[in-house]
């Protein structure tokens, strides 16, 4: 038995180090620097998302609303304070990258000892359920409108789901903290069995987890359609804890279980510590 372990452990190594080699060289292909024509076993990259350009979609669809709306007579207000409110909204989405970038990802990234490989995941993690709405409209008006912005239907498709892969990514998150935390707790006698339990309700409730988000002030940075937000006490707390799911799930998607294991310091940790500004 002891013999098997090591050589399961040794092949669990093996593995999780060809999947971020892959990971890389894939993401390396991506930008158009894979040396040597490198082929990729597309089998490791099911759960990665294209998320090349995203944000410049965002943006020349900003900027077309905004020449739709000074090209309009001043006399059609209606219209004019529709195309403004979605400029005003995805200007909402392109601060919030800014803010999340320059100012949250260091801060994650030392307190998870983990740097994304894919910083625009980091970002699409925070857009929360409410910007549906926001794009399902835009998604309508695009289909009508003569001037398509560059952007094709696939696009607005993309765009419409974007607030759904933070949910996505937090469900990833709930499944690999659980998961990674079975492993670290793992006890062969199996007197202590029913403890596991309990370790999860410890280390991965809602209340543990909005601590960490509020350590790195990431509540106050998430993207949002304030007319649609109802902030109970509850609902923010699921919504703070949703959003460090999504980090680990994002972990786990770029790197694998024992990269979620080697992260989970700041929910061990016997206190959370204060609050960072711009948290609750």
């Amino acid at each position: 038995i002891h013999h098997t372990y090591i050589i399961h452990t040794s092949m669990k190594h093996t593995i999780y180090e060809d999947h971020i080699m892959t990971w890389q060289g894939n993401l390396n292909h991506r930008c158009g620097s894979v040396q040597g024509g490198e082929t990729l076993d597309p089998s490791y990259m099911r759960l990665i998302w294209n998320t090349t350009g995203i944000f410049e979609k965002i943006e020349h669809m900003r900027t077309g609303l905004g020449k739709r709306m000074t090209s309009l007579p001043t006399e059609n207000t209606r219209e004019i304070q529709r195309l403004r409110k979605w400029t005003d909204q995805l200007t909402t989405i392109l601060k919030g990258n800014h803010q999340l970038h320059t100012l949250k990802r260091d801060t994650v990234e030392r307190g998870l000892d983990y740097r994304f490989l894919n910083p625009d995941l980091f970002i699409l993690a925070h857009i929360r359920p409410s910007m549906r709405n926001v794009f399902e409209e835009l998604k309508v008006f695009h289909a009508s409108s003569p001037d398509r912005f560059g952007l094709e239907p696939e696009d607005m498709d993309c765009l419409t789901n974007l607030p759904e892969v933070a949910r996505v990514l937090g469900l990833i998150g709930d499944a690999a903290i659980s998961l990674a935390l079975l492993h670290i707790h793992w006890d062969p006698g199996m007197s202590r069995v029913g403890e596991l339990t309990l370790v999860k309700q410890r280390y991965a409730s809602n209340h543990r987890l909005a601590l960490v988000c509020d350590r790195w002030g990431l509540y106050g940075c998430r993207i949002h359609d304030d007319q649609l937000v109802s902030e109970t006490v509850r609902k923010v707390e699921h919504a703070k804890a949703t959003i460090v799911e999504a980090l680990f799930g994002i972990i786990y998607v770029e790197s694998g279980l024992e990269q979620v294991m080697a992260s989970m310091g700041q929910l061990m940790q016997g206190e959370c510590g204060p609050a960072s500004p711009g948290g609750p």
